[in-house]
């Protein structure tokens, strides 16, 4: 079980952060992001106590759900009818090359990261390299949002190892619930913007 556990976590995490960088619907992308939560809390879970994980999982949970009742209340979630983008064969190949650095740059970041474990090392590496991808590559303020959340998930999972207070991570998650209320504001005030030169 215990050896169980990282490798389900590190395959929820990567699976996660791909989906959300390759998928366009959003519902998808909302699913994406809570597994890639539960994930991360997973590999969490190998290095620190249960209370800690869960406030991960839930964290990530909750971004999710805040996202979701903004993306209905704004009828979005049924606007884009492609799934995959059209620079589908871009972006995989731009994965592809990320995860290709994130395991051979493992060793070293290992070293700077106070060696956690192989798998929490590359669920970070995985989790950031993929964040801040995603914020290079979408204009639109929830997209960019979510991808910066992903990138927090990294460094808090990296942050975990050396440091496994209870208050920082509740922090670290009031920090995440900052990024998604500043994004959905954005947001709103971007589509108001849009709307009024519509009319004009």
């Amino acid at each position: 079980m215990d050896s169980v556990l990282p490798i389900l976590g590190l395959t929820l995490t990567l699976a996660g952060t791909l989906a959300l960088f390759l998928l366009r619907q959003w519902r998808w992308v909302l699913v994406a992001l809570a597994a890639q939560s539960l994930g991360a809390g997973l590999l969490a879970l190998t290095i620190v106590a249960l209370p800690i994980a869960l406030v991960e999982i839930a964290t990530g949970w909750l971004v999710a759900g805040i996202l979701a009742l903004t993306l209905r209340r704004e009828g979005m979630g049924t606007i884009e009818s492609s799934v995959i983008p059209p620079g589908i064969l871009f972006r995989g190949l731009l994965a592809l090359m990320v995860s290709i650095a994130a395991v051979a740059l493992l060793p070293d970041v290992g070293g700077v990261l106070n060696n956690p474990p192989t798998l929490v090392s590359l669920g970070a590496i995985n989790l950031i390299a993929f964040g801040l991808l995603g914020m290079g590559l979408n204009d639109q303020p929830l997209r960019a949002g979510v991808a910066l959340v992903t990138t927090l998930q990294g460094f808090a999972l990296a942050y975990l190892w050396s440091e496994r207070s209870l208050l920082v991570i509740a922090l670290l998650a009031a920090v995440h619930l900052t990024v998604a209320l500043s994004v959905i504001y954005l947001h709103a005030v971007t589509r108001k913007s849009a709307e009024e030169e519509v009319r004009t």
